[in-house]
């Protein structure tokens, strides 16, 4: 939960503008992920060996993460949703939030 908290923080202010179309259908159509404000789920295979990823710095170049397929992260929104549901022992709250969040076009293969 820290890595997906802290790569959430990463992106929230990473501007992607339009990275696929006009609407959610173009996008996912082109194979896009939505970023940052909407969190996502990376694409392929989980390997580090085969499938490396990374969140670079645009400023800087610095790498500040690594990451592999099918790995999610959420915003800073979303996980304070979850973290407050763990908070306050809400277990059916938290099923359902995740659930629902999950069931979203950006955290699809």
């Amino acid at each position: 939960m820290q890595t997906a908290t802290a790569l959430g923080t990463l992106l929230k202010d990473f501007d992607l503008g339009n990275p696929g179309g006009d609407t959610e259908e173009d996008t996912a159509a082109r194979g896009m992920r939505y970023m940052g404000e909407k969190g996502f789920k990376t694409k392929g295979e989980f390997s580090h060996k085969t499938n490396k990823k990374a969140v670079i710095d645009e400023e800087n170049g610095e790498k500040e993460a690594e990451l592999t397929g099918g790995e999610l992260v959420f915003n800073p929104d979303q996980t304070g949703k979850m973290e407050g549901f763990i908070k306050k022992g809400d277990e059916k709250g938290l099923l359902k939030f995740m659930k629902d969040l999950l069931s979203k076009p950006q955290f699809q293969d």
